[in-house]
């Protein structure tokens, strides 16, 4: 029996900021991704100039690579075919799908850069056909498109696959964040039916009462 630490103790890396006067740095490891290609564990973190890889989830060593997209973020990172494919989130410009057919000894090369996404996800579905998705708004839906497997370039338009839903879940409030009107507000317009103007309290039903967040008190 094998016992793994989560989170991981590794050493990851710091980003460093400036914004104005004010100079920053902190640690980060944030959006990771691990997958197993060809025997090995590999986990990949954003703004980490490299990646780490392991033969058994326990001992993990770093493996550099400064030219990884360091900047960019959120990685994403599947098999297809014999190849490691990676990408990563950038605004403003095209983000590059790269590829490798090993990690530890032969660099990630551009295969395509098709077009601008945030927080990607890649699938390679059992019949060989591949599908890319991404999306991380409060006001855009999450989008998806069939690549072509290889020249990872769009098969037809784009889809809008999954939006908020505010009207019917409460919590998925595009928009509403920091709203100065609470009456407009998606969660006000929920939970004003269970509201006691003589109590100035919440009287909720039990299944909702019991819910992890929610309290009873105004």
């Amino acid at each position: 029996m094998k016992t793994y630490c989560n989170p991981l103790d590794l050493g990851y890396r710091y980003q460093h900021m400036k914004e104005g006067e004010r100079a920053a740095g902190f640690r980060e490891g944030a959006d990771p991704t691990l997958v197993y290609f060809k025997g090995k564990y590999y986990l990949f973190v954003s703004m980490s100039a490299g990646f780490w890889y392991s033969d058994d989830l326990l001992h993990w060593d770093f493996h550099a690579d400064p030219d990884l997209l360091i900047y960019d973020y959120a990685p994403d990172v599947r098999q297809v075919g014999d190849y490691l494919y990676f990408s990563a989130s950038r605004k403003g410009r095209n983000c590059p799908i790269l590829r490798t057919a090993d990690p530890l000894t032969e660099p990630f090369t551009e295969v395509s850069a098709p077009f601008a996404f945030w927080d990607p996800d890649m699938f390679c579905d059992d019949d060989g056909r591949v599908y890319f998705y991404w999306g991380c708004s409060n006001t855009s839906p999450i989008w998806g498109v069939e690549l072509d497997p290889d020249t990872m370039t769009p098969i037809g338009e784009k889809k809008e696959l999954i939006f908020g839903r505010e009207e019917e879940l409460g919590y998925e409030r595009p928009g509403n964040n920091g709203i100065v009107d609470k009456e407009a507000s998606v969660l006000y317009k929920a939970m004003k039916p269970f509201y006691n103007e003589a109590t100035g309290k919440l009287e909720l039903p039990p299944q909702m009462a019991q819910m992890p967040g929610l309290n009873a008190e105004a």
